[in-house]
């Protein structure tokens, strides 16, 4: 996999955005002329992440449409969202799986709360309201549950499905990733706890 930092994309007709961080296999095609995520005429990425310190959490939640519009051929878009510290010093994050191969690729699968505060009243309601499933949104959802204070815990991995990351790439998913990625949001928590 190849990493860009800020990476432009196309997202529509006169439309382009810039992601945090892209993610596409070394081995992907360049498409067609006038078919490339950027000027360059570059392969667009097989995952975007966004990480919204002064973003809303609203905005984060309606880029998916933009990143999954017919457009583009990304996959995978992880918003992470990461609230201001709190006056006891902790500090709410959540972080949104979106797959364009979701029936409303536009609505997330999985929420994941892993900072070392609840998520916020205000972004659960929001969720509510846009009908993500209860189901969908765990981790640290309320004073009380599990806490996300090591690495390895089993409730804060995020998995990426390896068939979406490795989308069009000519070699295929490489054998040691064929259940896909494990993300584990305690070293993105001990990173933005830092900053």
């Amino acid at each position: 996999m190849d990493s860009v930092p800020e990476f432009d994309i196309v997202t529509g007709p006169n439309t382009f955005w810039i992601c945090d961080i892209a993610f596409r296999p070394i081995n992907r095609p360049r498409p067609a002329p006038g078919q490339g995520c950027n000027s360059a005429g570059e392969a667009y990425p097989t995952m975007v992440v966004e990480v919204g310190v002064n973003q809303s959490h609203k905005s984060l939640y309606r880029a998916a449409a933009h990143y999954f519009s017919p457009r583009t051929t990304i996959q995978i878009y992880l918003a992470i969202k990461i609230f201001p510290r709190r006056q006891n010093g902790t500090r709410a994050m959540v972080a949104l799986r979106f797959l364009r191969t979701n029936p409303n690729p536009t609505r997330p699968d999985i929420v994941k709360s892993f900072g070392t505060a609840p998520i916020p009243r205000q972004m659960k309601d929001y969720l509510q309201a846009k009908h993500v499933p209860d189901a969908a949104i765990t981790g640290l959802r309320r004073p009380g549950d599990p806490a996300c204070n090591a690495a390895g815990i089993a409730l804060y991995q995020m998995n990426f499905p390896a068939a979406l990351l490795f989308n069009g790439d000519p070699a295929g998913v490489p054998g040691a990733l064929a259940a896909g990625f494990n993300l584990d949001l305690w070293i993105v928590q001990a990173a933005a706890l830092r900053g």
